[in-house]
């Protein structure tokens, strides 16, 4: 089998022709390796995580090599791949390092990489936990909407939406993240990826509007009355929200057009000047925060009290 020169002055071989020529190679710990590939049909190369049997069970557990793929005589963990098993194999690499208080390189501390992680493998790190303290006491009661996304209630008979670190710091906007609050008395907070940001219930509209396009109205629906309600409370509590939003979306650059702002951004071609079909305009329209008159004055929120 040709091989390029990196892959051939390695200790193992990856098979080529479907996961590209490997590029770089580097070491992260005994029996753990960090492979660069390219081709011509990838734009951008890709990652792996490349794991020999030096590595098992000392290091990479036998659990983490169920996510990823016997090429030969490692196993492959690609990266940005859905369910390939690379947060856990960093994790593990990281768990390595820190107990043997070695640098960490690239890695991020070992609660960062747990916290991100949890979120894509609930099944290996049990889920990302709800807070116990919030600012406004301690939490009692708590219903999950999804992986570091919950209602809680306090001590002081308070229902706030709570959201861990890797959901607001990644998938809020500036503006709804605004209307949110830390809890600044929280113990035992030593690393900043254990803060949850904090709504309350008269508040949270703006932040579960965006949640909606990530996550689905289904994960929401328990918890409300119905979308209309939801943009309606928007529209009246929350209007220089709804005109930022609206002027993103219809300028180009809601998150329909995120791709396209990408490409631009890694200086590939794209057509800004072809005009929009009439379906393209219903449907950036329909992206929209609108008002619906029937149902205003109406609490978006289904919480129990």
């Amino acid at each position: 089998m040709d091989c390029s020169e990196e892959n051939c002055r390695m200790a193992f071989q990856i098979e080529e022709e479907t996961r590209g020529q490997v590029r770089r190679v580097s070491q992260e710990c005994p029996g753990v390796y960090y492979l660069a590939t390219a081709s011509k049909d990838d734009f951008l190369g890709r990652e792996f995580y490349a794991v020999t049997e030096e590595a098992v069970p000392e290091i990479i557990s036998p659990e983490a090599l169920t996510y990823g793929v016997k090429d030969g005589a490692v196993y492959l963990f690609e990266h940005e791949k859905e369910g390939g098993g690379w947060p856990i194999v960093s994790f593990e690499v990281t768990r390595y390092l820190t107990r043997h208080g070695l640098p960490l390189g690239d890695h991020d501390s070992l609660y960062c990489e747990a916290i991100f992680a949890a979120e894509l493998y609930p099944e290996y790190f049990g889920g990302i936990l709800p807070p116990r303290d919030t600012p406004y006491g301690l939490t009692t009661r708590v219903k999950r909407v999804a992986e570091g996304i919950f209602f809680v209630e306090t001590t002081q008979c308070r229902w706030l939406l709570a959201l861990a670190y890797p959901i607001w710091q990644a998938t809020i906007s500036d503006m709804a993240r605004a209307t949110g609050e830390l809890c600044r008395g929280a113990s035992c907070l030593t690393e900043a990826e254990a803060q949850y940001l904090f709504f309350r219930r008269e508040r949270c509209a703006p932040v579960i509007y965006e949640l909606l396009q990530d996550y689905g109205y289904e994960r929401f629906q328990p918890f409300l009355r119905s979308r209309e309600v939801l943009e309606t409370v928007i529209y009246q509590q929350y209007p220089e929200y709804v005109l930022w939003h609206n002027q993103t979306v219809m300028s180009g650059h809601g998150r329909q057009d995120a791709m396209n702002d990408l490409l631009s951004m890694l200086g590939c071609p794209v057509d800004t000047e072809r005009a929009e079909s009439v379906e393209e305009r219903a449907q950036r329209e329909s992206s929209c925060i609108h008002f619906w008159p029937k149902e205003a004055g109406k609490e978006a929120l289904l919480l129990p009290i």
